[in-house]
């Protein structure tokens, strides 16, 4: 037996039994009592009847012959009198007053035992009273004559029952069981009644809770099954509206931050609504995390949530009390503000958000600002519904992110046409890679002074059904957004390797290095380092000639374990470029921190080379630095004459434009490299800096035309003035 099985009550199964066992044994002491009462009255009419008949034999026995103080009995009377009593159907047996059967069945025997002591008894006190007699019940009775006993009369009890019944003797006993049905009928009626309430309470009970009513409580306190189903009932209708004013709250409120989710924003938003008297009363915020993807990829998930928390925190912290701070999923927040007095007052909240979220948020030990693209919605008579304001909001926000993120944007209906078409881009982005609607394009670069081709950029291109070829500016952004970047990426990867050792598959190919560009995303990617590593196996590919090409703005914005990722490519043999050079502000204390092979100066610079530029100066600072950290470089964007010749005359190591080459694609660029299978004009060996490379040779022209034809005559003079030497 359980510990708690002897702390229960008895149950109702004991109860029941207990009740009608009580009930049954009141019937039959109530039985009992009426049989006593009628054997009681049965004796009583019993005595009575023998005294009659005794006294009415002693009248008989009485003869003329009687003397005071004797009576004379004559045998022969008393016989006769005797029978004549057992023709009556009274078989009597008359004895004397010492004890001897002087008349009847046992004539001529002596009583002993009880039978005698009754016969006594009943001459001393003159008393009837019953006895037993060779086994038969019997009433004794004095026979009185002359005022004295002179003997005992004894009747058979059955004889007298039968000749004389007891008046109403059966009226008691049917007066005893109507009683006591009726109490078995009562004390069933209260046990059916108080069992059927019980019953009643708990079945009012759970329809109640089934028809939603969850403060329901049932007040038995019984300590059997009813009662402690009831407590049951109580417990689970308690657990169960402890679980709905949770789920209400989950359903109301984002399960990490806490704070309101979609569902209570708009609830909030059509109460407000509802309230306003007047356009621009209310705004909606929106902002949305710029790189917090950043974050997840390169500390993991747990990281992220804690930043976002924390970000919480400080939305909470730049809004007043009645303003609503919800979150509408992954890092995107919304604020709205009632009772809104002037488009000042929303646009001084959204800075001081923004400047909020510059203060540091510390993961995993390194200090990261949250930066925020931001979209504001005014409640007017074109949005007067939630869902309306809450998309008017997100166009601004995206629209702030299209126009380079962290910045904040009021809705203007013009912005709608924008985003919309790039969230169709972004879909045609994902069918184009299902469809292999991308290619890869190789520009040349050429080292220099002497001309000769060295390696070539891998350029992604977009090969539309529709708008035909569409360059990576007009999509990259759109594809980083939509996480499609990663896909892409990795194809332009595998395409650039495979391509290299397809042409090297023509012995009297020049041995080019290939440059490919890598996105932020890529670079956070865990498996970046074993995909690289993997590619170069697989294709035989030698790793110094796969050059990783990532920005500037990588250096300067400190972006999660790039340094780290760097090092671990660097460590493959790979060479590393930063591209764009002179566009994000890097130190040279960044510069020295990175694996860094070479950078390659940004075309905005060497666009306005022509000898007398303010950029002039710059560009070669920028290659003297370059070469004092014992960096190669390398200049993009070379279209004319003089900002080759700018370049040759500052050391610059190699460059690629216009003017050495535009991109090609890969037939076209086999193309320019059988050109190189001519005997080279100046028979120099490879340059240590490039090793593996082919022999010099002048850097052909792609087409047969004017621009081309002056091109190789540039190059052909700066390779005599090369091979002439100083003077």
């Amino acid at each position: 037996m359980r510990p708690e099985d002897s702390r229960r009550g008895m149950s109702l199964r004991t109860k029941l039994l207990l009740t009608f066992t009580t009930t049954a044994l009141a019937m039959a002491a109530l039985t009992g009592l009426s049989l006593w009462n009628q054997r009681r009255l049965t004796e009583e009419v019993l005595r009575r009847d023998a005294e009659l008949v005794a006294r009415g034999v002693a009248a008989a026995l009485t003869h003329a012959e009687y003397q005071e103080g004797a009576m004379t009995i004559v045998d022969d009377d008393l016989g006769l009198l005797v029978g004549s009593l057992a023709r009556e159907r009274l078989p009597a047996t008359v004895v004397d007053t010492s004890g001897l059967v002087v008349a009847g069945k046992h004539a001529g025997k002596l009583l002993g035992g009880a039978a005698a002591a009754a016969v006594l008894s009943t001459v001393e006190d003159g008393q009837s009273r019953t006895t037993m007699l060779a086994g038969e019940e019997m009433v004794s009775a004095p026979l009185v004559v002359g005022r004295r006993t002179r003997g005992v009369l004894l009747l058979p009890t059955s004889s007298l029952t039968a000749q004389h019944p007891a008046p109403g003797a059966e009226l008691p006993t049917l007066a005893y069981g109507a009683l006591a049905l009726a109490v078995a009928l009562t004390a069933g009626l209260l046990i059916a009644r108080r069992f059927s309430g019980r019953l009643g309470a708990l079945q009012a009970g759970v329809e109640a809770m089934a028809a939603g009513e969850r403060g329901v409580r049932i007040g038995d306190t019984e300590n059997d099954e009813l009662g402690r189903l009831s407590k049951a009932f109580n417990d689970m209708a308690a657990q169960l509206s402890r679980s709905e004013i949770e789920l209400r709250k989950r359903a109301m409120h984002d399960p990490l931050t806490g704070l309101a989710n979609r569902t209570q924003l708009v609830d909030e938003l059509d109460r407000a609504l509802g309230r306003a008297r007047r356009d621009r009363e209310l705004a909606l915020i929106i902002l949305d995390l710029d790189n917090f993807k950043d974050v997840n990829d390169s500390f993991g998930h747990p990281a992220g949530d804690r930043m976002l928390l924390a970000v919480s925190g400080l939305l909470r912290s730049c809004v007043r009390p009645e303003d609503t701070v919800s979150r509408l999923g992954g890092d995107e927040f919304a604020v709205l503000l009632q009772t809104v007095r002037s488009e000042h007052d929303v646009l001084r909240v959204a800075a001081r958000i923004q400047e909020t979220l510059q203060e540091p948020i510390v993961v995993e030990g390194k200090e990261i600002a949250a930066r925020a693209s931001v979209g504001i919605a005014w409640n007017s008579s074109a949005s007067r519904s939630a869902d309306e304001l809450i998309r008017n909001a997100d166009v601004a926000m995206y629209s702030a992110k299209a126009q380079g993120k962290n910045r904040v944007e009021i809705f203007e209906p013009s912005m709608q046409v924008a985003v919309m078409e790039r969230m169709e881009l972004r879909d045609e982005l994902r069918s184009a890679l299902e469809r292999d609607e991308f290619t890869v394009v190789y520009q040349p670069i050429v080292e220099l002074p002497l001309g000769r081709l060295i390696g070539v950029e891998a350029l992604l291109r977009w090969q539309h059904p529709d708008r035909g070829v569409i360059s990576p500016a007009e999509f990259i952004d759109v594809a980083e957004e939509g996480g499609l970047i990663l896909p892409i990426g990795s194809l332009v990867l595998r395409t650039a390797c495979e391509q290299l050792v397809h042409w090297d598959a023509d012995p009297l190919n020049p041995r080019l290095g290939v440059s490919v560009n890598l996105s932020i995303r890529q670079l956070q990617q865990e498996d970046l380092v074993g995909e690289v590593a993997s590619l170069l196996q697989e294709t035989g590919l030698a790793p110094y000639r796969l050059t990783l090409e990532i920005t500037e703005s990588l250096l300067v914005e400190e972006v999660p374990r790039v340094a780290e990722r760097l090092d671990q490519l660097k460590a493959l043999g790979v060479l590393l470029a930063i591209d764009d050079f002179g566009t994000g502000y890097s130190t040279l204390s960044r510069l020295r921190t990175f694996p860094i092979d070479s950078i390659k100066i940004d075309r905005t610079f060497v666009g306005d080379l022509d000898g007398s530029s303010a950029q002039d100066p710059l560009v070669g600072a920028v290659i003297a630095m370059g070469h004092g950290l014992g960096l190669q470089v390398v200049a993009e964007g070379v279209e004319t004459s003089e900002q080759l010749r700018f370049l040759i005359d500052h050391g610059c190591d190699s460059a690629q434009g216009y003017l050495l080459g535009r991109p090609v694609s890969p037939q076209e660029l086999q193309e320019v490299l059988a050109e190189t299978h001519l005997p080279s004009e100046t028979g120099s060996e490879p340059s240590e800096q490039h090793a593996g490379s082919a022999p010099p040779a002048p850097a052909p022209a792609l087409n047969d035309n004017d621009g081309d034809r002056a091109i190789r005559k540039i190059v052909a003079d700066l390779q005599q003035q090369a091979a002439a030497g100083p003077g």
